[in-house]
């Protein structure tokens, strides 16, 4: 029978099966990489996000707790603390959104999981200083968009998240159109073609019963063509000097009496490099950064 609603062990169940198709295509979301540092890690990054996240998670399921508002509320956590990344810090506000959407809840619905979707891409473009749009952000927001249209009359779980995983493909597709870098090197974006798997596999989740030809729908996803790699993209070896991109610098702030400041953080970061990202609450935040200095990055934090 199809479930109609997730609990907190359920939840789990879906982001392990997200856990596995990103895993099982890692490698080509790496070679994907090439916006915004050509360092072909992204899938990498997120699958380490992913990872931190279900491993907080299960931790909650561990002590006895089942609801879905505190087991998705370690997930964000765990995201959040073990963001890698741009991608996973991207993936990590993503999922910040579900403990929002399902708070007091024991289990949540389509209606809920189409909130938390909404959420997560509104906390995903407030991380980022200068959003740009054919990246992961335009996939989960196509994503979110769909996912509320189709939770209107979503009666079981299992045709809703096949929907928004089409969606998801969709939107990958047309990411070259979007961002020119993607165009002029032949590829989609590697934190969308990630997004894309996760989904892939939450839908596929074996907790959740098949409505129609899943075992083929999953021998044909699994066999899709591969995006294709990027041709030409010099990955300085690891003993060379920094690029134009410089050294990534990422830390956790946490301030328990003084309240933080994201807005200005950001903002200051901006003025001595690129690919920032501030993401998290008033009270702890993850901090990604490229530049050429990192004692002046960290010098700040």
């Amino acid at each position: 029978m199809s479930r109609k609603s997730w609990d907190g062990v359920e939840l789990m169940a879906a982001l392990r099966s997200g856990l596995d198709r990103l895993e099982s295509r890692v490698e080509e979301v790496n070679a994907l990489n090439v916006f915004p540092v050509p360092d072909g890690d992204t899938g990498t990054n997120m699958l380490a996000t992913l990872k931190a996240a279900i491993a907080e998670g299960d931790a909650s399921l561990a002590t006895g707790v089942t609801a879905i508002d505190e087991v998705s509320a370690a997930v964000a956590r765990g995201a959040l603390l073990g963001a890698r990344g741009n991608s996973g810090v991207l993936l990590s506000q993503i999922l910040r959104g579900l403990p929002q959407a399902v708070r007091g809840r024991q289990r949540a619905r389509a209606t809920e999981i189409a909130q938390s979707l909404s959420l997560g891409v509104l906390h995903a473009y407030s991380a980022v200083a200068t959003p740009t749009e054919g990246t992961i952000l335009t996939v989960a927001r196509e994503v979110a968009a769909a996912a509320m249209k189709e939770s209107e009359g979503a009666s079981e779980l299992r045709p809703f998240l096949e929907s928004i995983a089409a969606t998801a493909r969709v939107s990958v597709e047309k990411t070259p159109t979007l961002l020119a870098v993607l165009r002029e090197a032949g590829v989609v974006d590697s934190g969308g073609a990630g997004l894309q798997l996760i989904l892939e596999g939450i839908a596929n989740v074996p907790s959740v019963a098949p409505s129609r030809g899943t075992v083929e729908d999953e021998r044909r996803s699994a066999s899709s063509p591969s995006p294709k790699p990027a041709a030409a993209v010099p990955l300085a070896p690891a003993e060379s000097a920094p690029t134009e991109f410089g050294y990534e610098t990422v830390f956790i702030l946490h301030s328990p009496t003084t309240t933080l400041d994201l807005a200005a953080i950001r903002a200051h970061l901006e003025t001595i490099g690129e690919s920032v990202l501030v993401a998290g609450d008033e009270t702890t935040c993850k901090v990604h950064v490229h530049n050429l200095r990192p004692d002046e990055v960290l010098a700040y934090g």
